[in-house]
């Protein structure tokens, strides 16, 4: 995938007919993909490979920045590093595993980083996410952009009906909670006003 400072380019798993989404606690969630970053953009040399996303915003990526390799941790951007000799076409391996709400990174087989994190509607993406934009870097024009090579990919998913329902009861009983404890107060009122005018 090639992406210049104004689009960019995903690569999506789902079912194939629905969109992905998923949650961090329920089952076991897997991204594999052989890449290799071959183009970073001018002016601000960063590129994403590989990345988990949930509802809102990515939860971690693998970013190329020059030669340093990071794994993210949400807004830390520097979360833990990878290498620091990566060099433009090198092919390797990235790997997200998720479960039991944690996230753990594998660069290479080898884990490098285990990110405790809950998180719902998640899916994987892999492509060229350029973090560069006409804003803050220059040349703005398509011959200034980010690339990858994508060799492989694969993606695992396992989760049972009991995990699916068990993650729904936790993720619903505070607010179910909070409704008890809203009904049980308005009945209260109610029998203390009947009480007031009886």
């Amino acid at each position: 995938p090639r992406s210049t400072l104004f689009p960019y380019t995903t690569l999506f798993r789902s079912n194939g007919s629905e969109n992905a989404s998923w949650s961090s606690t329920a089952g076991t969630h897997r991204l594999t993909v052989t890449e290799a970053f071959l183009r970073l953009p001018s002016g601000k040399p960063e590129l994403v490979g590989a990345q988990i996303h949930d509802a809102d915003d990515d939860i971690s990526v693998f970013r190329l920045e020059g030669p340093k390799l990071w794994v993210t941790d949400g807004n830390n951007p520097h979360f833990k590093l990878v290498t620091d000799r990566y060099a433009p076409g090198t092919r390797f391996d990235a790997g997200f595993e998720v479960s039991d709400g944690e996230v753990r990174a594998f660069y290479n087989g080898v884990l490098q980083t285990t990110i405790k994190h809950r998180f719902r509607g998640a899916y994987f993406k892999a492509g060229a996410y350029t973090q560069a934009n006409c804003t803050n870097s220059a040349p703005c024009s398509a011959d200034n952009y980010g690339e990858t090579m994508i060799y492989d990919l694969s993606v695992f998913h396992q989760v049972t009906t009991w995990q699916l329902v068990w993650d729904w009861i936790v993720a619903w009983a505070p607010v179910g909670l909070g409704v008890i404890i809203l009904l049980v107060f308005v009945a209260f009122l109610v029998r203390r006003r009947r009480a007031r005018l009886a």
